[in-house]
């Protein structure tokens, strides 16, 4: 069941997230990584969480120039919006964090 459902709802989030399907690999390796429960996983997962900011950062950036018809894409305009409105321009990395959050958790669940 594992080896149907986990290539899945990968695909799934990938999908909705927009993520170009030369780094779909990358991005469930890293994911995995992630999630990861193995004894001295520590440094791998310090790593993987580097290469995934590094490419989620790079992502947004280019959905922020390039809006696509997916979720982030939507997401990033919404969070974009909201800032004209509501406060002074910020960076994306409390958003990006936040957003890797919850990304973690729906995975895990």
């Amino acid at each position: 069941m594992a080896d149907f459902a986990m290539p899945l709802s990968m695909e799934v989030i990938c999908r909705l997230l927009g993520v170009p399907q030369e780094k779909r690999f990358d991005f469930r390796a890293w994911t995995n990584t992630l999630l990861s429960a193995a004894a001295g996983a520590a440094p791998q997962s310090r790593e993987a969480m580097r290469h995934m900011y590094r490419f989620l950062g790079a992502l947004i950036d280019g959905k922020r120039e390039k809006p696509g018809d997916d979720l982030l894409s939507a997401l990033i305009l919404a969070h974009d919006m909201t800032l004209k409105v509501a406060s002074p321009p910020t960076n994306w990395w409390p958003w990006l964090s936040s957003f890797s959050s919850a990304v973690t958790t729906t995975l895990r669940a």
